[in-house]
C-alpha cells in the first residue's frame, strides 16, 4: 500500500467513524470532523464546518460553556466529559416523500488535548448519543450505551459497560 493509499484509508476511517468526531484549534475554531458531526451540526460538508465556532452552530446557546471547557482542556491538559442537549435534524425518505424530523438528543462529549508534530495543540472531541432519543411525540428509543470514566487525567480510559 502506498503512502497516499494509507492516507486515503485513514481519511475514510475518520469520516465514517461511528459517533461524532471533531477537532478544533487553540482558538476553539473547528478544523475538521466526521460525517456524523456534519449531520448534528446541520452542515453539508467539512468545508462548511472549517472556520466556524460553536457560536455559529445549532448549540450556540451553550457556546460560551463549550469554549470554557476548551480552555481547560488546552491549559490544564484535562480530559473533560460533558452531557449536552442538542437538536438533531434527521431527513428520512419514504416512498419518495421526504420527512424531516427534529430529535432532541443528549450527547456525551469527551474532549482531549492533542499535540501535533509541529508542537501546536488542538482539541479532539468525540461524542456519542448519551441518552435515549426523545421524539416529537414523546416516545423514546431504548438503545443506549453507558460509559464509565476511570479517571480524570490524560490517561483516562473509558469502557462500555452495557448495552440497554
Amino acid at each position: 500500500m502506498t503512502r497516499q493509499n494509507e492516507l486515503d484509508v485513514l481519511k475514510t476511517i475518520i469520516y465514517e467513524l461511528p459517533g461524532f468526531l471533531y477537532w478544533k484549534d487553540c482558538n476553539s475554531v473547528y478544523r475538521g470532523g466526521n460525517i456524523n458531526f456534519m449531520k448534528i451540526a446541520q452542515l453539508n460538508s467539512i468545508d462548511e464546518l472549517i472556520g466556524k465556532t460553536d457560536h455559529e452552530l445549532p448549540w450556540k446557546e451553550q457556546a460560551d460553556e463549550f469554549i470554557i471547557d476548551d480552555k481547560k482542556v488546552l491549559m490544564q491538559n484535562l480530559i473533560i466529559e460533558s452531557n449536552t442537549n442538542v437538536p438533531y435534524v434527521d431527513n428520512i425518505s419514504i416512498s419518495n416523500n421526504d420527512i424531516v424530523t427534529t430529535l432532541n438528543i443528549t450527547i456525551t462529549t469527551i474532549k482531549k488535548r492533542l499535540t501535533l508534530p509541529s508542537g501546536e495543540f488542538i482539541i479532539l472531541g468525540f461524542a456519542l448519543d448519551g441518552s435515549c432519543n426523545i421524539y416529537p411525540d414523546g416516545t423514546t428509543d431504548d438503545t443506549n450505551y453507558k460509559f464509565v470514566r476511570h479517571s480524570t487525567t490524560c490517561d483516562s480510559k473509558f469502557m462500555m459497560v452495557e448495552e440497554l
